[in-house]
């Protein structure tokens, strides 16, 4: 997950359901690639500021990086997506999704942390347009399935 996931065309507009699909889809991933990188750049581009998800993946992102750790694994394996409408160029866009194996390491290579469960997960993004751009205004992320 070194490489930044693939802005979409969608990114620039307009306020669609699809386009909102779009960036839902494109938000959800760069969450794994935070982790890995530490690069929370697009994450805080879209990110609204009253969004606490949000907030809670920065603060989780700097408790891994400050002291100079990285993530690795944690891919997610995005599947179906669904938006509703909300009125106001604001929208729902639920994503459900299988999120891999994953761990911390230490700068020397020893594991800080190990996650070695995958999980099936369902994320709900809520999404405005506003000003020519998107903004993740909430989050809410849930197990979903036979987590075991």
């Amino acid at each position: 997950m070194s490489t930044p996931p693939t802005r979409p065309a969608a990114f620039n507009g307009p306020a669609t359901e699809e386009n909102a699909k779009e960036v839902g889809r494109y938000f959800l991933t760069l969450f794994p690639y935070a982790v890995a990188t530490g690069d929370l750049g697009a994450w805080n581009e879209l990110s609204g500021t009253d969004c606490t998800y949000c907030q809670s993946v920065r603060e989780l992102v700097a408790g891994i990086h400050d002291p100079g750790n990285h993530g690795t694994g944690g891919a997610y394996e995005l599947g179906f997506a669904g938006v509703s409408a909300l009125g106001g160029d604001r929208f729902v866009v639920g994503i459900e999704y299988v999120e891999t194996p994953s761990r911390t390491v230490a700068p020397d290579g020893s594991i800080v942390e190990d996650f070695p469960d995958t999980y099936s997960m369902q994320a709900q993004i809520e999404l405005s347009w506003s000003d020519g751009k998107w903004t993740v205004d909430g989050v809410q992320v849930d197990e979903w399935g036979d987590n075991g």
